[in-house]
């Protein structure tokens, strides 16, 4: 996180570097945007919109449409991690992540995956939802999964959803071992 692509140029300005990328071999959209300050902006489209399949369609009727909760755990994990990368790169002291998800009010909070039902409805009327964290760079570096793990509960909860910080990272390990896989 952030995909770069090798078919797009990244952009040079005077203060920042980024890239906009479009769904064109993968559903994937995104830009970002890193500035000399070591500010990173980053938006990406939710994977409920770019991908037809049953599991990521809500089950509210009245839901405008659906975010899926590997999509919120693997991102803010990933968003942590560079975080950490950051904090080593740049020798900081602090590291701030904050993080919103917008144009959200109507969608259903959905598992995304067969095999882990959420029990409940979970649909948010706000129009944007925000986690942040500030940390010492030690305490980043010592567990980013834990951040993002934290930085996810942050979104759950306004969702009205309550899991256990420990499925959430089993859900993880679950999800990078069939990303692991042999052929």
């Amino acid at each position: 996180m952030p995909m770069i692509s090798n078919r797009d140029r990244v952009a040079h300005h005077g203060n920042w570097v980024g890239q906009d990328l479009q769904a064109e071999v993968v559903p994937h959209v995104e830009a970002w945007r890193l500035f000399s300050s070591g500010h990173l902006l980053h938006r990406r489209v939710v994977a409920t919109d770019l991908r037809d399949a049953a599991e990521l369609r809500p089950d509210a009727p009245d839901a405008t449409g659906a975010v899926a909760v590997w999509d919120v755990l693997l991102y803010l994990v990933e968003v942590a991690e560079l975080g950490a990368r950051y904090a080593t790169a740049l020798s900081v002291d602090t590291v701030s992540i904050n993080v919103s998800v917008h144009n959200i009010a109507g969608r259903e909070l959905i598992s995304g995956d067969w095999k882990r039902e959420l029990h409940g409805t979970y649909v948010t009327q706000a129009e944007s939802l925000t986690a942040s964290v500030v940390l010492a760079a030690p305490a980043l570096l010592a567990s980013p999964r834990t951040v993002g793990v934290d930085l996810t509960q942050q979104i759950l909860r306004k969702f009205g959803l309550s899991v256990a910080d420990k499925i959430l990272m089993e859900w993880q390990d679950g999800i990078l071992d069939k990303t692991h896989d042999p052929l």
